[in-house]
């Protein structure tokens, strides 16, 4: 009926309204969730690369050391081992020499490693403090949008809900067209064509409830090309003629029966 298409229009346009003004809300939640997360967490992850950078070059400064150390021990072994053995003394100052320039590369090596180790250490110790601060403070604003999002949705779908709820569901049904069959075959029964009565108010409630339904406002969908340019009738009688030449088509005359 017309009061049943109505109230089943009205809960989708209500559903529909609601789910609008949720998509708005989603896209302004997405957009919050850029400036209070994920910047932050973009923030956060360079900071960490930083670290890791100045971590690795600390290292290399220690293997460097390291391996000067172990230079300098391998030149004081052989330094001596000249000084003992007997005609190996020119060798020894050589040695020497080398051992004297390797002590000093050492030394700078150390000196070099202990400042990096040191500003290492002190932006590694700043970056935990000041990260601990900045991600405690994300993740709380983080934690408090969706809180804020979530209950907007639940308040949303709330509001909807009673509203559903008031619509009259028993509107929806309406005479059906079984029902308008049925009382027709009962006005022929009872002698519609003998006794003049007329099956007219039958046929208009079978009818009443396709003509007050509400027609689509939507366009029609754009024809192909290759329809558009010869036209739809063109088509179908092209492909009908192609397929049923020479035969007799459903909608053909029937023959004179002789």
């Amino acid at each position: 009926s017309t009061e049943g298409a109505s109230g089943i229009a009205q809960t989708f346009r209500m559903v529909g309204k609601t789910a609008d003004a949720l998509s708005v809300l989603s896209s302004d939640h997405h957009q919050n969730e850029i400036g209070c997360f994920l910047e932050p967490i973009r923030d956060h992850l360079k900071m960490v690369h930083a670290v890791k950078v100045a971590l690795s070059k600390r290292n290399n400064r220690r293997i460097t050391y390291s391996t000067l150390v172990n230079s300098v021990d391998s030149k004081k072994s052989s330094l001596h081992k000249y000084r003992i053995t007997p005609g190996l003394e020119g060798k020894a100052y050589g040695v020497e020499s080398s051992l004297t320039r390797a002590e000093v590369a050492v030394e700078e090596a150390r000196v070099n490693y202990e400042e990096v180790s040191q500003r290492v250490l002190r932006e590694v110790d700043r970056f935990r403090k000041e990260n601990a601060t900045q991600m405690y403070a994300t993740m709380l604003s983080f934690a408090k949008a969706q809180k804020e999002y979530h209950e907007k949705l639940n308040s949303a779908w709330g509001a909807l809900l009673p509203q559903l709820e008031s619509v009259n569901i028993a509107q929806f049904g309406g005479p059906s067209f079984v029902q308008a069959a049925a009382s027709v075959r009962e006005v022929r029964s009872v002698g519609g064509h003998s006794s003049g009565l007329t099956t007219e108010p039958a046929i208009q409630l079978a009818a009443t409830p396709v003509q007050n339904m509400p027609m689509p406002s939507d366009p029609p969908p754009p024809v192909p090309p290759s329809i558009s340019s010869k036209g739809i009738h063109g088509m179908i009688g092209v492909e009908e003629s192609s397929k049923l030449n020479g035969t007799v088509r459903y909608r053909d005359p029937l023959p004179p029966e002789e």
